[in-house]
């Protein structure tokens, strides 16, 4: 895992746009003070969670955001992108590339994304469990981060082993049970408070709910003598009416029964006409048939007679044509064995032509892939000698080049040699000349000066002393004049030792001549290396193209005396095909014959066994007809007894049919009066039903279907005790009928209550097991790690101070969970003493050894580092750089620096500059090569 990309809009100094490519390896930001570098570090930390404002910089967290300068306005939000590479997917998602997003409003609104989809601040800080990433990780070195760990109380140090030891997400569902433990007791006070309340209301209303019982059991009792009541009045009309219905049905039963006889009567009257006149029909039917038969019977004695005579003949034809059959089959049997010779004499010249083909065609192929390979290397070989003379030509020309490098090299360096003596020998003549004469003017100057004041006391002035003050005016001035050319002979001085720098730096600098030379010197080397190879390349292709053509030479003189058999055989081989052809072509013409003889045969014994199935299918049929005549003559005689007799039945059936209409008339009276008596009953028991509902709001039919109510009972008895009842009730005097339901409301809460009380001192329980097993997971965890980071500490801390001893030791080792962590460093040859009494270079390098020692127990997949070498002294910079070579196999590392030496074992180097103030600008440089 490493990150890819960083993309920053808007955060902090990073107004616009800006876009950091991120390699494996070690990657350094340089620029100047000021720049904004460290805001990429906190551009990191921001997106992957950290909400300290202090962490980064900022007194709250909207002041990430882009403030403006005196050419720009402020920006009312701030987005930063991470892009993370998860190939060995230590992030727990199903993605190889992650892309963290967080956005940050000028309400103070915060926004985080995972791969475009929107998501919680936890689900950030989850994501990077136990990955050594994190807000809180030691992912991120910086120089305060530093002072931090070695000056922060010891329990404050936990955080390094406790995210090396992959427990952070044991401590946050510690933190959680915690969490839920303490509102489990709050929940569980409240609960047996209100369950006391509950209890007190529900004595209360118990007194008032037993007082509504009995008056509910009074009314009910009420109710249920005016439904037992009514139902006795009910039931005794309904016993009635099912008499009256009982005898409605017999009747109407009878008269069913009378109907149906009725109309059994009618159909089987229908049946029997309808039988009566198929007998006719049948009979007419019968006699069509019979004469039918007679006819048909005379054209089958005609056909069977004719039949006969074409039998007779086609069996003489046949037999002549078998004779026929059995010469020509002698012939092809003499004809086929003649030919089995002269094939079997044609299949072997056919085996020979085929292997003297395959052998031709192996040759005539290997032939034409050897003249491929011949002209493959021939264009191959031309291809090599142009690519020498190509070679050539640019040696020649990296010659020239390297003569103008070597000359241009000399004369700058012959160059810079006279400017530097030719100067300097100037600059420090001129210099001493000057010093000289300043000097003689100095101690000239007193001396004329008091003889002009001799004169001038004097009162007396000549034209000479006119001319001195003159001239010592003039001496004067020159003086200035010399002072001021002495100034500027030191800045020249300067200047010509600037311009001698610049021109060492030409020559000597990773691109400059010197280098250049290098490179064109090396580039010689391998063009004529390159010559070399295509030379004796050039050799191989000739050699083998040499041997390749005596091959095709042998090839086709056999392939000569291949063609030459060949067509001798296939010579051969035509005469065989021609007399096969005549074979053959008399043997078709046999074979012809045979079966066209064998057609006319079958067609023949296929006609006489035509002929035989149908003088059989005529004898079946004549004596069927003869039969079928019999039959006829035979029902015709029963088709006239049968219609006589069904004739006398229908006559008695008619008869019989009459008196029973009688009888129906009768019964249909005698059912219409009963069904009245029924309506009438009906009616007095709905108005029953009616009455009772509009009193009593009850629908009896319901309790007359639970039959619980109906009794034999007298009906006075009821009446009475309804009435004992009544007097009861009122007696109560006033009820709170809703007291039964609050009781029992009550009482139902009261348990739901008592049941969520266990609940929650059941979950309490099972939190503070799982919080007893959290710690005992987390201790061993971060005893573990504690000992192995303790152990590579040591190590480390005497590899990076070459010697000395070093430790961690636990404040409070009996409570794991809580403890502090100390850190005891002796740098060699010093005597026992605080940490915070080093050295600000030594505290730096004991951090550094710390945070390695984790690595070696848990690499982080990358790591931030601010600026973390600017204590540290040249020797330590080196050992630094040793130890981040080490470890950049398996972790990235991102650093901010100043130093030179830092820069230079970088695999990439990010610029940071402000180009306009108060305006950060990314630019990189990839540093492919190094020349030192």
């Amino acid at each position: 895992m490493f990150l890819k990309k960083l993309v920053i809009s808007g955060f902090k100094s990073f107004c616009d746009y800006s876009e950091v490519g991120f390699v494996k390896g070690i990657s350094a930001i340089v620029g100047p003070n000021g720049c904004g570098k460290s805001n990429i570090v906190d551009a990191i930390k921001w997106v992957i969670g950290e909400q300290k404002t202090k962490m980064l910089r900022a007194d709250n967290m909207t002041d990430v955001i882009f403030k403006g300068t005196e050419t720009r306005k402020g920006l009312g939000r701030c987005e930063v992108r991470l892009t993370i590479v998860n190939d060995q997917n230590i992030l727990p998602i199903e993605f190889n590339e992650v892309e963290i997003s967080r956005i940050i409003y000028a309400s103070g609104e915060n926004e985080y994304y995972v791969n475009k989809q929107r998501v919680r601040l936890r689900d950030i800080h989850e994501l990077f469990f136990d990955t050594g990433v994190g807000k809180s990780a030691y992912s991120v070195m910086e120089q305060g981060k530093i002072d931090l760990i070695l000056s922060t109380k010891p329990e404050d140090r936990r955080y390094i082993i406790e995210e090396a030891a992959g427990i952070t997400k044991y401590k946050v569902k510690r933190e959680d049970a915690l969490s839920k433990l303490h509102q489990a007791d709050e929940n569980i006070v409240r609960i047996k408070d209100i369950i006391n309340e509950v209890k007190k209301q529900y004595d209360s209303m118990k007194v008032q709910a037993e007082k509504a019982e009995k008056y509910k059991d009074l009314y009910d009792k009420e109710i249920n003598l005016e439904i037992e009541l009514n139902l006795n009045r009910i039931s005794r009309l309904k016993q009635g009416k099912d008499e009256l219905k009982e005898e409605f049905e017999t009747a109407e039963k009878e008269l069913g029964e009378v109907k149906d006889h009725i109309e059994n009567l009618s159909d089987d009257v229908e049946e029997k006409m309808v039988f009566l006149n198929e007998l006719e029909n049948k009979k007419i039917d019968a006699q069509r048939q019979l004469f039918q038969i007679d006819s048909d019977s005379k054209v089958l004695f005609s056909r069977e007679s004719l039949l006969k005579d074409q039998l007779i003949t086609l069996t003489s034809n046949s037999k002549a044509d078998n004779d026929k059959i059995k010469f020509v089959l002698v012939k092809i049997e003499e004809i086929e064995d003649e030919l089995i010779s002269i094939q079997e004499t044609k299949e072997e010249f056919d085996e020979k032509i085929i292997g003297l083909i395959k052998d031709t065609e192996f040759y005539s192929n290997s032939i034409n892939n050897i003249d491929l390979e011949i002209k493959s290397a021939d264009e191959w070989s031309i291809d090599l000698k142009k690519k020498i003379e190509q070679s050539n030509r640019d040696l020649e020309q990296k010659r020239v080049k390297h003569k103008q490098v070597t000359d241009k090299l000399v004369e700058k360096i012959e160059q810079s040699l006279n400017t530097i003596e030719v100067h300097s020998s100037e600059i420090l003549t001129l210099k001493s000349n000057l010093k000289t004469s300043i000097s003689t003017v100095i101690e000239e100057l007193p001396k004329r000066r008091a003889f002009i004041d001799d004169i001038l006391k004097v009162g007396y002035v000549s034209g000479e002393s006119k001319e001195l003050l003159k001239m010592l005016e003039d001496l004067s001035n020159k003086l200035k004049v010399i002072e001021n050319k002495l100034v500027v002979a030191d800045e020249n001085t300067k200047k010509y030792i600037d311009i001698t720098e610049i021109f060492l730096d030409d020559i000597f600098s990773p691109e400059g001549i010197l280098q250049q030379k290098r490179h064109i010197e090396h580039d010689i080397s391998e063009t004529i290396e390159n010559i070399k190879n295509y030379n004796n390349e050039i050799e191989n292709i000739q050699l083998e193209v040499l041997t390749k053509k005596n091959k095709r030479e042998e090839y086709k003189e056999v392939l000569n005396e291949l063609k030459i058999n060949l067509s001798t055989l296939k010579e051969k081989k035509n005469s065989i095909d021609k007399e096969v052809n005549r074979i053959i072509s008399l043997k078709n013409n046999y074979e012809t014959n045979k079966e066209e003889l064998q057609q006319k045969i079958k067609f023949a014994e296929n006609k006489i066994e035509e002929i035989r199935d149908q003088l059989e299918d005529i004898e079946d049929k004549i004596i069927e007809r003869k039969t079928a005549k019999s039959s006829f003559e035979k029902k015709l005689k029963e088709f006239d007894i049968e219609i006589q007799k069904e004739n006398v039945r229908l006559s008695e059936q008619n008869k019989y049919i009459r008196e029973i209409n009688n009888r129906l008339i009768a019964k249909q009276t005698q059912v219409e009066k009963l069904k009245i008596r029924i309506t009438e009953t009906d009616t007095t028991i709905n108005n029953i039903y009616d009455g009772f509902y509009e009193n009593f709001s009850i629908n009896l039919t319901e309790y007359e279907s639970k039959g619980g109510f109906i009794t034999n009972r007298n009906y006075d008895e009821i009446r009475k005790e309804l009435s004992e009842v009544r007097t009861q009730k009122h007696g109560l005097g006033n009820v709170n009928l809703m007291a039964i339901e609050e009781c029992k409301s009550l009482s139902e809460r009261y348990k739901l209550l008592t049941e969520q009380l266990t609940d929650l001192e059941k979950a309490k329980k099972d939190i503070i097991e799982m919080i007893g097993e959290i710690n005992k997971v987390s201790e061993e965890l971060f005893l573990k790690t504690f000992n192995q980071i303790k152990t590579n500490f040591h190590k480390l801390f005497r590899k990076l101070f070459d010697g000395g001893n070093s430790d961690i030791v636990l404040t409070n080792p009996e409570n794991l969970l809580e403890t502090g962590i100390e850190i005891i460093a002796h740098p060699p040859g010093q005597k026992t003493k605080s940490i915070t009494l080093l050295s600000g270079g030594q505290r730096t390098m004991v951090a550094i050894s710390l945070m390695f020692a984790t690595f070696l127990v848990k690499p982080s997949p990358f790591c931030l580092l601010d600026e973390i070498d600017a204590a540290l002294d040249e020797e330590n910079v080196t050992r630094f750089i040793s130890l981040l070579n080490d470890f950049k196999s398996t972790s990235q590392f991102i650093m901010i620096t100043h130093n030179r030496k830092t820069m230079t074992a970088s695999d990439v180097m990010y610029g940071v500059t402000q180009e306009e103030k108060g305006v950060s600008k990314i630019v990189s440089a990839k540093l492919i090569e190094r020349t030192l």
